[in-house]
């Protein structure tokens, strides 16, 4: 087991060996399992890093395939390329916070690379190094613990949470290179855990042609995709009917019901601490007017039934409101969204 001056020299080697790459490229694998929530969600993409490009506004640019699309950053713009109904998605005008939320940017190899050099020189962060075996080959395994704060997506700073929970980071190095493999964040309050890692990483890549990096490339073969365009209803013009089905009871459920009386929709999901939050105000705000004048209907887009039970029973328990004033009703279409939870 290394030692305290030992440890720092693994990440120090660790974080030159990956501030030294030109490019990059792995299968990259992520996986969210979290048991408190009875969520589980995996995704499996090929990506290729680029850091010689001179790429100011991050410092890298990337290709990722991954289910039927094919994403590329060339440094000022984002483009998606769908290969089943053939358009291209562009964003331009870009910041790095139009990276957070970019799955395959999450735990990455360009979030080490920027973080470790941060991690290293705070003195507050509790850092070790130990020696793995993983069917029977040797690996360094880094771990550091952050209070109340996880790692954004590129990287560079530190994304504070509401709940006070301490976060544990392991990374799996493999030594004979000095580049991770699996990065682990588990906490210190439950079994939830997110998992990422990079297989088959090499960097003795071939590049992709020049003309890929750019959406122009594409115009010929792909059309640009439109986005509808939405309007809200006008005030005082009735709003149209519709007909759902109850997640608790299958029970058909319209609007129309409803007439006569003033119905408020909450939309929401599960891993949203504003929605958490505001469960027991809509509950008060439910029993402080007569049942038959004033209606709540929460509406979740994401969400399948088996995990608004799971929301429902956790809400129970930590708050002292009971969710059953709260009316949850789902819809399945197909036009634009796949599952929507009313």
């Amino acid at each position: 087991m290394p030692g305290a001056n030992d440890g720092l020299a693994v990440y120090n080697k660790v974080s030159k060996a990956l501030n030294s790459l030109k490019t990059i490229q792995y299968t990259y694998r992520r996986e969210f399992n979290y048991p408190s929530e009875g969520y589980l969600s995996k995704i499996e993409g090929q990506m290729y890093l680029d850091f010689i490009t001179d790429a100011q506004l991050v410092g890298f640019r990337y290709q990722y395939s991954h289910n039927g699309e094919f994403t590329t950053f060339n440094g000022s713009e984002i483009f998606s390329n769908n290969l089943e109904d053939k358009t291209l998605r562009i964003k331009r005008n870009l910041t790095p916070a139009s990276f957070e939320g970019n799955s395959w940017i999450y735990h990455s190899m360009v979030t080490l690379r920027n973080a470790l050099p941060m991690v290293m020189a705070d003195n507050s962060i509790v850092k070790t190094v130990t020696d793995t075996l993983v069917s029977g080959k040797r690996y360094y395994n880094l771990k550091f613990v952050l209070p109340n704060k996880l790692l954004t997506y590129l990287g560079t700073g530190y994304s504070p949470v509401t709940i006070q929970r301490t976060f544990v980071y392991k990374i799996l190095v493999d030594p004979a290179t000095n580049l991770p493999v699996t990065v682990l964040q588990t906490n210190t309050i439950n079994n939830d855990l997110n998992r990422t890692d990079f297989v088959n990483a090499t960097t003795k890549t071939q590049p992709p042609a020049e003309t890929s990096w750019y959406s122009s490339n594409y115009l010929k073969d792909y059309a640009l995709a439109t986005e509808g365009k939405h309007e809200l209803i006008k005030a005082n013009i009735p709003a149209p009917d519709w007909q759902l089905t109850s997640a608790e009871n299958n029970a058909a459920v319209n609007l129309s019901q409803y007439r006569g009386k003033l119905v408020l929709l909450e939309f929401w999901i599960k891993n949203c601490s504003y929605c958490i939050g505001a469960v027991h105000k809509l509950n008060a705000m439910q029993q402080q007017y007569p049942n038959n004048k004033f209606k709540i209907l929460a509406i979740n887009m994401e969400d399948y039934k088996e995990m608004i039970a799971v929301f429902k029973t956790s809400i129970s328990r930590n708050t002292n409101s009971c969710t059953e004033t709260i009316k949850w009703i789902k819809l399945t279409v197909s036009s634009h969204f796949q599952q929507l939870y009313w």
